[in-house]
């Protein structure tokens, strides 16, 4: 018998960081049309084989807090070309988009650039290797970046928190450095919050008025692939790798043993 493949969402969420507070991207209507001239579904479908979830969010759906009916900003290049217009940038505009080499993240980067200059949002790649990229978007050097953030432990705050808290900027994991004082104030009581129910609300808001300030290109929640040998039974795909002591996974002999 051969392996058996097996695949289940993780707490992964790529994205790509837009600086809030350089030049033309600190006007909430030209981050929104970068979201609108960009089809993330195709690149979903295209470089990562459709293996994850298009995000409207930065919450996975799988945890309390996600709004999983919440549409996605829709592929409109029209719309984000009129956007641009409204924001005083009838010609477009022109940025940086930093990377690293890793293959997967530069197809990202290559297939947004191309997009998204469909709406005069011409793009400048820059590839580096991945230290250098953190560290220049922690000085707030990069207009965008390419980012794949893996959850430290399976709670909605692991997201919220780092990623978009404005005590998080640069070096704390807020590469966008975005600054909303309301979504700071959800934030800040869901971490008090004790009922879960009361903390799953306050989540979801907070998720909700961040997609609205689009401190990022929302790309898409990662799904893990596993071969699973035939000797193996038992297994089932973790959502976040944290030292699971695999209890209910048991081995057969292997095949010439």
């Amino acid at each position: 018998k051969r392996a058996v493949l097996q695949t289940a969402p993780a707490l992964i969420l790529y994205h790509i960081a837009i600086n809030t507070t350089r030049g033309p991207l600190a006007d909430v209507r030209v981050r929104r049309a970068i979201n609108h001239a960009v089809d993330v579904k195709q690149i979903l479908k295209s470089v990562m084989s459709n293996r994850g979830r298009v995000a409207a969010g930065v919450i996975p759906p799988s945890l309390d807090g996600a709004d999983t009916t919440r549409q996605m900003y829709a592929y409109d290049p029209a719309l984000a070309k009129k956007l641009l217009t409204e924001a005083g940038h009838p010609n477009g505009i022109d940025i940086e988009l930093w990377h690293s080499s890793v293959q997967t993240v530069s197809r990202i980067a290559q297939a947004t650039q191309s997009y998204l200059g469909k709406s005069n949002i011409r793009v400048r790649l820059v590839m580096r290797d991945a230290p250098s990229v953190r560290e220049a978007a922690r000085k707030g050097e990069t207009d965008m970046t390419v980012r794949t953030w893996y959850a430290d432990y399976p709670d909605a705050e692991n997201f919220l928190f780092p990623l978009l808290q404005s005590s998080n900027k640069g070096v704390g994991g807020n590469y966008s450095f975005y600054a909303n004082p309301k979504f700071d104030q959800l934030v800040d009581q869901s971490r008090r919050e004790l009922v879960d129910s009361t903390r799953a609300r306050l989540y979801r808001e907070a998720d909700r008025i961040a997609y609205d300030d689009a401190p990022m290109l929302f790309l898409f929640f990662y799904n893990e692939l596993y071969a699973v040998q035939p000797w193996i039974s038992g297994f089932q795909i973790p959502t976040i790798l944290n030292g699971q002591r695999w209890t209910t996974v048991q081995k057969a002999k292997s095949p010439g043993t």
